[in-house]
């Protein structure tokens, strides 16, 4: 190959995706401050025929998701089609409407796993999801689970300046309810949340956090906690890399929006340039200068591929770099009120 050269990532065109999200509604019963999407009462229509294209081409895994997806009038329909055409199919909820009858039938499916929201202890998570009884009922859907003992059953905690001296006490919680996975995932500040930039936790606050989450894991406890985003890792000390994870969206996992648009991510929002109802994903990436930017990586910042930590993080989240900068190849991959003062951070 010549200097300077471009790589061929024709071998990646029609090269099945591990998994796609695919959001039933932007609507929620919950008014969660931080929250990624709009909350506008905007359902997909067509959720079958995307799922059955979705499963012509080979897709691994799927996850409903929201808004809040037990919105949806025809959720179950749409769950049945799912667990009919893909191995592994998920679910992300708030919970609160997973009362006795929902979880009865949600336990008619063969159902992978089933993830939903905590975000404080009571009056800590009532205040950020604007509904007061909304963490009660949230807990009481995870207890009912947790008593069947057949779905896998997980909670997502977004990091945020009001949460993050609570997620300590909500480790304990959920180790004495017995509840075994957990992840975290931080604010950012993107759809509804844009207007809460405030709630943005700091730099200390999101090392603390990897402090609580490595605590666990030495002691091999549970939860089994996992940061569900892609940290930069010169945002952390040494000893917390290992935690991190890199982000894969854009490569091998995209998201399919309420009208059927190929997405990056819910977080980011950026269109790759097609419709799965009119075209195939292996279509839509051929032509798709987003997904030549991926997987080229040109969507992350010159520094970072100079960085020798690169091949391991491969940059951080695009989808903070873009809110915090516009843009998804921004210098700062991450929106923290206060920064991080370490190195490599622009």
């Amino acid at each position: 190959m010549q200097a300077g050269s471009v790589p061929s990532y024709d071998h990646l065109i029609d090269l099945a995706p591990l998994l796609v999200q695919v959001e039933l509604t932007e609507d929620c019963n919950l008014r969660c401050r931080f929250c990624y999407n709009s909350q506008r009462p905007r359902y997909c229509t067509n959720a079958i025929p995307i799922l059955e294209s979705l499963a012509r081409q080979q897709v691994m895994q799927v996850t409903l998701t929201g808004g809040e997806p037990l919105l949806h009038p025809g959720f179950f329909d749409v769950l049945r089609c799912a667990v009919e055409l893909f191995p592994n199919v998920m679910i992300l909820s708030n919970g609160t409407l997973m009362n006795d009858v929902a979880v009865k039938r949600l336990h008619e499916f063969p159902i992978v796993s089933v993830s939903v929201s905590v975000h404080g202890i009571r009056k800590t998570h009532d205040a950020l999801t604007g509904v007061e009884g909304s963490f009660d009922r949230t807990i009481r859907a995870i207890r009912e689970f947790l008593e069947r003992d057949k779905i896998p059953i997980a909670s997502n905690f977004v990091l945020n300046a009001a949460n993050a001296h609570e997620l300590g006490e909500v480790v304990e919680f959920f180790q004495r309810i017995g509840l075994r996975y957990m992840t975290i995932t931080r604010f950012l500040p993107v759809g509804v949340g844009a207007n809460s930039k405030h709630l943005c936790p700091t730099g200390e606050q999101l090392v603390e956090a990897f402090h609580i989450v490595d605590l666990i894991r030495r002691e091999e406890t549970y939860p089994h906690i996992e940061i569900a985003e892609a940290i930069p890792f010169c945002a952390l000390p040494p000893e917390l890399q290992y935690l991190a994870n890199t982000c894969s969206y854009g490569y091998d996992r995209f998201y399919v929006d309420v009208t059927g648009e190929l997405m990056v991510c819910g977080l980011s929002r950026i269109k790759l340039g097609g419709n799965i109802l009119t075209k195939s994903i292996s279509e839509i990436k051929c032509c798709s200068p987003v997904f030549a930017a991926f997987v080229r990586n040109e969507h992350v910042p010159a520094r970072c591929k100079t960085c020798k930590l690169f091949p391991h993080c491969h940059g951080g989240c695009r989808a903070a770099a873009k809110s915090t900068t516009g843009e998804w190849c921004g210098t700062r991959d991450y929106h923290m009120a206060g920064g991080v003062s370490r190195q490599n951070l622009g």
